[in-house]
C-alpha cells in the first residue's frame, strides 16, 4: 500500500496517458488473431435474407455462404463451413496477402420477410483484429442483428456470433411480450430478466471520495488519486439508472453507503457515486411512464448504517415509490405478473436489513427471496462451471440471479495502472460478457434455466436482445 501511494504522481501521468491510447487498449483486449469462425444464427420468430451491401479490399470467397434466405432457428452457414466445438462456421481469412487487407470491411443486412426495415452491422478487419462495427437501431425493424466477436481459445483465430432476435422497444419489452406472448401468465421467478451488477457505479462523487466500503474494494489510498482510478478499478457501469432502464434493464444491483457529512445516501464501490434520490426518482419517472414494466432493485449492501440511517434510507425508498412497492405477502417471487399488473405493483425491493423488513409488512423484502450466488471465479473456465452448476439447481420459489461476472485483482488492476498496462474492470467485462450470452443461448435457454442474468458494462455484450427473447419460448 506505501509502495503505491508513494506513486501518486506516476499514477496521475499513467492515467492521462491512458486516456489517449483507446484503439491500443482495444487491440490488446481482442488479442492477435488472424482469421475469423463467422456463423449467423437466426433466433428471431421472423423469415429474413441476409445480404452482403458493401465492402472494400475483400474478395467474395466464402461471404456466400452467408448469405440468402434464413429461416427461424437456421443458421448460415448451413453446410460445408470448418467445425469448432460442434458447431458450424465459415472461416475468412484476415491476412494481407489473402482476402482482407488492413482496413478491409464489409456489411450485413437482414431484410425481415414482413416488410418492415432491415437491421445492418459492418465487420472490420485491420490485420490483427475484428471489430464489430455499431450500427443504429431502427425501432420499425422487427428484428435486430447483433454480433459478438471473441477470440478462440485454443487458436488465434476469432469467434464471431451474429445473431438475428426480435425487436423490443427497451422501454416497453414487458408490456409487449404481455400483449404478443402473454408473458403475464408467467410467475416473476421464471421470467428472463436482464440486469446490471453494481448498477449505480457510472459516476464518481468528487466531493464524497472514499466510501465506507473503501478497504475491501481499494485498500488505503488518499482522495486525491482516486477520481484517477475510479474507472479502472470501481466503476462496473457507465450509463445512467434512465438510459439502464430505456435500454432494458429490469433488475438493479445496489451498494449504499451513508455520508455523514451531508447526511445523504448514495450508491458507493469503493468510492461514493451516484445520490440514492437521483437513482430512486429515475426509477419512479420510467415506472410512471411505462406502467407495465415491472423492476427488481436490490439493496444488497448497506454501508456506515445504524438503525437511524436505515430509517432515513427506507423513508426515502417509500416517498419515491410509494404504490409502485410489490407487497411480498400479495404478490411473492411465484405469482404471475398478470397479479403485479393488477395491483399496480412495479418496483421489488429487497433490502438487507431484515428488521426494518419485518417492520415494512411486505413492501420490502428479504434478500433472502432472492438466490444470488457469488460465483468468486478468476477466469472464464472457472465461471462456467460455477454458474453451470447454480443454474441447474434453479429454485423453484425463489427469484435467482446469475452473475456473469468475473472476479478483478484488484492488486493485479493497480500493478497494471503502475506500469501503463490497459486492465480494468471493463476490459475485464469485454473478455467475459459474449461467453455469457453464448452460455444463455446454447445452454440455459433450451433448458428454461434463466430469471435474472447479470453482468458488467452491459452495453458492450447482447445480453439484453438475448435475454429479452428468451421470454418468447415461455409459452412453448
Amino acid at each position: 500500500r506505501y509502495c503505491f501511494q508513494a506513486h501518486i504522481f506516476h499514477i496521475l501521468f499513467l492515467a492521462q496517458t491512458q486516456a489517449s491510447k483507446p484503439t491500443q487498449d482495444l487491440k490488446d483486449t481482442m488479442g492477435r488473431g488472424q482469421g475469423a469462425l463467422i456463423r449467423i444464427s437466426n433466433q428471431s420468430s421472423k423469415t429474413v435474407e441476409i445480404k452482403l451491401i458493401e465492402g472494400r479490399k475483400i474478395d467474395d470467397m466464402g461471404l456466400d455462404r452467408l448469405q440468402g434466405t434464413l429461416e427461424p432457428g437456421q443458421q448460415f452457414p448451413s453446410e460445408g463451413g470448418r467445425e469448432h466445438k460442434g458447431r458450424r462456421y465459415q472461416y475468412i481469412e484476415g491476412e494481407v496477402r489473402n482476402r482482407f487487407q488492413k482496413d478491409g470491411y464489409f456489411t450485413l443486412q437482414a431484410h425481415p420477410q414482413d416488410d418492415t426495415p432491415c437491421s445492418k452491422l459492418g465487420l472490420v478487419v485491420d490485420h490483427d483484429s475484428w471489430i464489430c462495427r455499431d450500427s443504429s437501431l431502427d425501432l420499425e425493424s422487427s428484428v435486430v442483428m447483433v454480433a459478438y466477436v471473441d477470440e478462440c481459445q485454443d487458436d488465434d483465430n476469432f469467434k464471431i456470433e451474429i445473431r438475428i432476435y426480435d425487436n423490443f422497444d427497451g422501454a416497453k419489452w414487458m408490456e409487449q411480450l404481455g400483449d404478443s406472448h402473454d408473458l403475464g401468465k408467467q410467475p416473476l421467478c421464471r421470467v428472463g430478466l436482464p440486469g446490471t451488477h453494481d448498477s449505480c457505479t457510472y459516476k464518481f462523487d468528487a466531493d464524497k471520495g472514499n466510501s465506507p466500503d473503501s478497504a475491501e474494494i481499494l485498500g488505503v489510498l488518499p482522495d486525491m488519486i482516486l477520481s484517477q482510478i475510479f474507472e479502472r478499478l470501481c466503476q462496473c457501469q457507465s450509463l445512467s439508472t434512465k438510459e439502464q432502464l430505456e435500454r432494458g434493464i429490469r433488475y438493479l444491483d445496489l451498494r449504499v453507503g451513508y455520508h455523514p457529512e451531508s447526511d445523504s445516501f448514495a450508491t458507493c464501490h469503493g468510492v461514493f457515486c451516484v445520490d440514492v434520490k437521483e437513482v430512486l426518482q429515475e426509477l419512479a419517472e420510467f415506472l410512471e411512464a411505462n406502467p407495465k414494466e415491472v423492476v427488481i432493485v436490490e439493496f444488497k449492501k448497506l454501508y456506515g448504517m445504524d438503525e437511524q440511517q436505515n430509517q432515513a434510507l427506507v423513508q426515502i425508498i417509500d416517498e419515491a415509490l410509494g404504490a409502485k412497492m410489490a407487497n411480498f405477502f400479495e404478490c411473492p417471487p411465484t405469482a404471475p405478473l398478470n397479479d403485479f399488473w393488477e395491483k399496480g405493483y412495479q418496483a421489488v425491493v429487497l433490502y438487507q436489513n431484515f428488521d426494518f423488513v419485518k417492520e415494512s409488512n411486505g413492501k420490502l423484502w428479504s434478500l433472502g427471496c432472492l438466490d444470488s450466488p457469488w460465483p468468486e471465479a478468476g477466469d472464464h473456465n472457472e465461471l462456467y462451471s460455477k454458474l453451470t452448476e447454480k443454474v441447474s439447481q434453479l429454485p423453484e420459489s425463489k427469484l435467482f440471479c446469475a452473475q456473469g461476472i468475473l472476479t478483478p485483482d484488484a492488486e493485479l488492476i493497480k500493478r497494471s495502472i503502475l506500469t501503463g498496462g490497459g486492465l480494468s474492470i471493463r476490459q475485464i467485462a469485454k473478455r467475459c460478457n459474449g461467453k455469457v450470452v453464448d452460455w444463455l443461448e446454447e445452454e440455459w435457454k433450451p433448458n428454461r434455466k434463466v430469471n435474472i442474468v447479470i453482468v458488467d458494462f452491459f452495453q458492450d455484450s447482447n445480453l439484453i436482445p438475448a435475454v429479452i427473447n428468451y421470454n418468447r419460448h415461455n409459452d412453448d
